[in-house]
Parts: structure tokens; C-alpha cells; sequence
């Protein structure tokens, strides 16, 4: 279970939000896609960057998707937030979306 991967996030706020599936990632997730799994062997996934997990990879993604980077984790309105998880501040690991009710 995905509980076992991530053992720091059994804490409040932790919440699981959807059941695992095939069809899509927690990246995928997090970008509103529930069509098909982001991963680094699709081409069309990473819009010119580098093909791998390394955080600073994704962020350059993520930026390039709009998302700037933010000093905290307060909801916004009329803006979403995403939080890209690293253990060793070199690949990421995980990556959630902010919820509408702030978690």
C-alpha cells in the first residue's frame, strides 16, 4: 500500500484521495490527468527537459506547466498549489495537490 512508501505522511493532513490504479500517477494526478501514467519514457510528457526524476527536473517542468514556486503551503484563492516530495533533496518521490479545503 502506498502508506508503506511514504511512512512520514501518515500524520495530519495525510489523506489518500483516490484508490492506486494503472492508469495514472500521483504526478498525473496532480496536473488534473487521469488519463495516463507521466513518466519519463513518454516524449510527450516532458516538454524539452532532461528525461528523469531528479527534483530540479520536475520543477523545471512544473514550471514550464505555470506553476511558480511559492514560500508556503496556505491556500490561495484562484490559485493551485502542488508540493513536489524529495527524501534527499535530489529526486522526488512523490508529488500531491492541494486540496480545496487546504489539505
Amino acid at each position: 500500500m502506498v502508506i508503506k512508501e511514504f511512512p512520514n505522511s501518515k500524520k495530519e493532513p495525510f489523506e489518500i484521495t483516490s484508490p492506486e490504479t494503472p492508469e495514472y500517477n500521483c504526478l498525473a494526478w496532480a496536473m488534473h490527468d487521469t488519463q495516463r501514467w507521466w513518466d519519463t519514457e513518454d516524449d510527450d510528457f516532458w516538454i524539452d527537459t532532461n528525461k528523469d526524476n531528479l527534483l530540479q527536473t520536475l520543477i523545471e517542468m512544473c514550471q514550464k506547466l505555470g506553476f511558480q514556486i511559492c514560500d508556503n503551503s496556505q491556500l490561495k484563492q484562484n490559485y493551485e498549489k502542488i508540493a513536489l516530495f524529495s527524501v534527499d533533496n535530489q529526486y522526488c518521490t512523490h508529488v500531491a495537490r492541494q486540496l480545496n479545503n487546504g489539505k
